[in-house]
């Protein structure tokens, strides 16, 4: 699924032919977003635009990124994906891309009881509708 929204992503970028570089992180353990938010600053310090792969992320480059006397929105333009309630809980608010959580857990929970009673062989592919949350973190 990450592959497809990447993708996704870069479709778009290079549509508008936007430059921009990937960086990829080997993991998204929320305890190396120390580091990976440093690097990030330490590899590109021109950056003036972020899409996280997820708030957390986006959070924590956020954070970097003012303790480093960077004003978000002016200087860092950043936008994550998921929509956690804490994307509404800093300053500015985070721009986000919301997944429909509960919609998610539903139709998981309706395939299993499916798959359970004999229902379904297969498991096809849902993709369901996301939406734009939009916060203070953009220009």
């Amino acid at each position: 699924m990450l592959k497809k929204r990447l993708d996704g992503l870069i479709d778009v970028l290079d549509a508008e032919t936007t430059n921009y570089e990937i960086f990829e992180t080997s993991s998204f353990n929320v305890n190396e977003l120390d580091k990976i938010a440093g690097t990030i600053f330490e590899k590109y310090p021109t950056v003036d635009t972020v899409i996280a792969a997820n708030d957390y992320l986006a959070l924590r480059i956020m954070q970097e990124a003012q303790q480093r006397g960077l004003s978000i929105p002016a200087d860092l333009q950043i936008m994550g994906y998921d929509g956690i309630p804490f994307s509404n809980m800093v300053y500015p608010k985070l721009t986000t891309i919301k997944q429909p959580v509960y919609e998610m857990g539903e139709a998981a929970a309706t395939l299993m009881v499916k798959m359970l009673n004999g229902e379904v062989d297969s498991i096809e592919e849902q993709i369901l509708p996301v939406s734009l949350q939009k916060g203070g973190s953009l220009r």
